[in-house]
């Protein structure tokens, strides 16, 4: 057992055992809870070395990207991975994942990634005063509440055209319509 888990251990324990004294233990329930997610972190960052080292690539579904599925790559020259999805590089995570990167950014640049294949070449940090607006102020940041309609925190972004700019839209109240690919 490593240390965090040690950790975990005896904060079951003592939380259990204030919880029989009638303690209010909600502190120590999210310190507790903090604590196994960083250990599930370190588990799956494990994980994803050892593929990245023998194949070069790996798939993550990511809650973060309401269970979108992403495909990680050792780098650009990695080929062989299933198509069809977001391919981030070691690198491109490297930079996402540090703590000043806003889950606002994060769902912007997996839109851009769906829509275009593009590629992460910087990352503002999230106390970057912006007012909540892309640099070239055309495109809102990624909503950070849920549709106040119907509660989904699922957002597209609807590209602009004549009829106004781009945004953010519902992926729940605004589907994409379905291809049909037997038109001719």
């Amino acid at each position: 057992m490593n240390d965090l888990e040690t950790r975990i251990e005896q904060g079951k324990k003592a939380i259990a055992l204030d919880k029989e004294r009638g303690m209010d233990t909600s502190l120590w329930d999210k310190e507790l809870a903090r604590l196994e997610t960083t250990t599930q972190a370190q588990g799956v960052a494990g994980r994803t070395r050892g593929l990245l080292a023998i194949r070069g690539w790996c798939l993550w579904k990511c809650s973060i990207l309401n269970g979108d599925i992403i495909v990680i790559v050792r780098n650009e020259l990695v080929s062989g991975y299933p198509e069809g999805y977001p391919v981030y590089t070691e690198a491109e995570l490297e930079r996402l994942c540090r703590d000043d990167v806003s889950e606002a950014t994060l769902r912007l640049v997996h839109e851009a990634k769906k829509l275009a294949g593009a590629t992460v070449v910087g990352v503002e940090a999230k106390n970057h005063a912006h007012c909540h607006r892309s640099p070239d102020d055309s495109v809102q940041d990624y909503p950070a509440h849920p549709c106040h309609n119907c509660g989904c925190s699922d957002y597209g972004l609807c590209e602009a055209s004549r009829w106004g700019k781009a945004e953010w839209l519902c992926s729940r109240c605004h589907p994409k319509p379905e291809s049909n690919d037997n038109a001719e």
